[in-house]
């Protein structure tokens, strides 16, 4: 099975596009005129699979946090934040990516940088998705703690450019409504 971190920098990059796409509110401002906000880099989305934390990341998050999981070897394969309005607080982010079929364990550890990182949007993707199995298990009153508020999502990479992202409809409920759209759109493809 190949590494996963062949798949880091396709899905960093599309989903800062959808993010930016579907995530982000537009605002309207005066004709010809720019503003600040439209330099800032929103979303920023960054590799952190290697342990390496750029000094933008780490004014974000919780310094500590770092500390405690550098011990245990441990970090999101991608971290970063976004702003959905110039008026409001940057939204955390964090990404776990696997290049095989969900499982359990996988959603425990997308669930665990959720909590500790206090990332308002938590994303576990993999190019095989997740069985039905498992999909009916974390539904269920008895596996419904365990997703919390991670967001599972299936990446189709294409060769001509057209990836896509994938959400079961069973597992939408977490998703931002603004993202929701974005679903919806790729199920009439």
């Amino acid at each position: 099975m190949p590494k996963e971190d062949i798949l880091y920098e396709p899905i960093r990059k599309n989903l800062a596009t959808v993010l930016a796409s579907y995530y982000i509110e537009k605002e309207k401002k005066p004709r010809f005129q720019s503003s600040p906000f439209e330099f800032e880099d929103n979303p920023r989305l960054e590799i952190t699979a290697n342990g390496k934390i750029s000094e933008t990341l780490k004014g974000e998050f919780n310094d500590y946090t770092f500390l405690v999981l550098r011990s245990e070897g441990k970090h999101p394969d991608i971290m970063g934040f976004i702003r959905r309005k110039r008026s409001e607080p940057r939204e955390l982010i964090t990404v776990e990516i696997k290049n095989q079929p969900i499982k359990l364990m996988h959603i425990f550890q997308a669930h665990l940088y959720q909590e500790i990182f206090q990332s308002n949007l938590s994303f576990l993707v993999s190019p095989k998705g997740i069985p039905e199995e498992r999909v009916r298990f974390i539904t269920s009153p008895n596996g419904r703690f365990i997703r919390g508020k991670v967001i599972i999502l299936q990446f189709n990479d294409n060769i001509y450019g057209k990836s896509t992202f994938e959400c079961h409809p069973k597992l939408r409920d977490v998703v931002p409504e603004s993202l929701r759209k974005y679903f919806e759109l790729s199920d009439k493809k």
